[in-house]
């Protein structure tokens, strides 16, 4: 008990410390935080959805990107009612060693918003569940 105290504290100035710089719709903002993996979010209307992109900074090497469909849009909505539900809310969260980073700059931030497959081993989460699950043909015609 005597330790849970000054943890919480250290881990509360951490938190208020290390705030997230809101570029709100401007990609080009995020872009250029997140080339050096500094902590960035951007909402953005991708393809008629609403995604959130968020560069939660470098730990222990590796820079943390994480990808959230907010809200799918009505298109998608219209052609694939099942998939749609199955996609709004969920994430993709990337673990991108900085090498890669640094060595994309801002490209690899393109190649995450396509899905592209060199990703694939960097990436983790519902999103990506649902491209390599019984719905990969379905969604990456969607994506294509």
């Amino acid at each position: 008990m005597r330790y849970l105290i000054p943890i919480l504290l250290i881990s509360l100035i951490l938190i208020t410390g290390c705030s997230i710089q809101d570029c709100n719709t401007d990609l080009s903002c995020f872009k250029e935080l997140a080339k050096d993996c500094s902590r960035a979010k951007v909402n953005i209307k991708y393809e008629d959805n609403d995604v959130r992109l968020t560069s939660r900074g470098n730990w222990f090497g590796e820079c943390k990107i994480s990808l959230k469909i907010e809200k799918v849009g009505d298109r998608f909505v219209q052609e694939d009612p099942t998939l749609a539900k199955l996609a709004e809310g969920k994430t993709l969260n990337c673990e991108i060693p900085i090498e890669i980073v640094k060595n994309n700059n801002e490209q690899y931030i393109d190649e995450i918003l396509n899905l592209e497959q060199k990703f694939d081993q960097y990436c983790s989460g519902p999103i990506k569940d649902t491209i390599k699950g019984p719905l990969k043909d379905i969604v990456m015609k969607k994506i294509n």
